[in-house]
């Protein structure tokens, strides 16, 4: 028990240490900076995907409390139909130790359905090329990103999920990209 505790207690000086506030930015317009990260699967993925040359959603979190804005985002893009590759992409400090990375990513598998799983790509090691772009302010809400070609923000939302946040999003999705979200995924 007096491990356990010690254990919790040094997790707790880390992350209040190593929590600084950056400010968001907007950066629509702007090149997403290349990240890897790993699958729920084991897989290690670039992100954006290069071999896309269409549209990528991008619903980044930094906490789990912004699970509950990201489920939002991703029930209003399965009901409107839309048909762009999405990504869920958890975002957590490279320092956590392997074990915290096991129990994480297990804890994930245990909530999310095994057939989303290629989707929801953690990012560990380029946490703060994430951070550092796009700002950490409010981190219990979503970081949603259209990436166009050429890796180019088409839009950019941090606000938390609203109808005319979807709304917005859908007017930059060409028709033909509708059918369902899960298709995508």
């Amino acid at each position: 028990m007096k491990q356990l505790t010690l254990i919790f207690l040094f997790y707790n000086l880390i992350v209040s240490c190593s929590s600084r506030t950056i400010q968001n930015k907007k950066v629509v317009g702007e090149s997403f900076p290349q990240i890897s990260g790993e699958s729920l699967y084991g897989d290690r993925l670039m992100l954006p995907a290069s071999e896309i040359n269409d549209l990528q959603i991008f619903l980044i979190g930094y906490k789990q409390k912004t699970q509950f804005d990201i489920d939002r985002w991703l029930i209003g893009l399965e009901m409107t139909g839309v048909k762009v590759l999405v990504y869920e992409l958890p975002v957590l400090d490279s320092w956590f130790p392997q074990f915290f990375r096991n129990k994480i990513d297990g804890g994930m598998k245990k909530g999310i359905p095994k057939g989303l799983w290629n989707n929801v790509v953690t990012v560990y090691d380029d946490a703060n090329i994430v951070k550092n772009f796009l700002g950490t302010e409010n981190p219990n809400n979503a970081r949603v990103l259209l990436i166009g070609k050429n890796k180019k923000v088409l839009a950019q939302f941090d606000d938390g999920f609203s109808s005319g946040s979807l709304a917005k999003i859908l007017q930059l999705i060409p028709t033909n990209k509708k059918g369902t979200c899960s298709d995508m995924l």
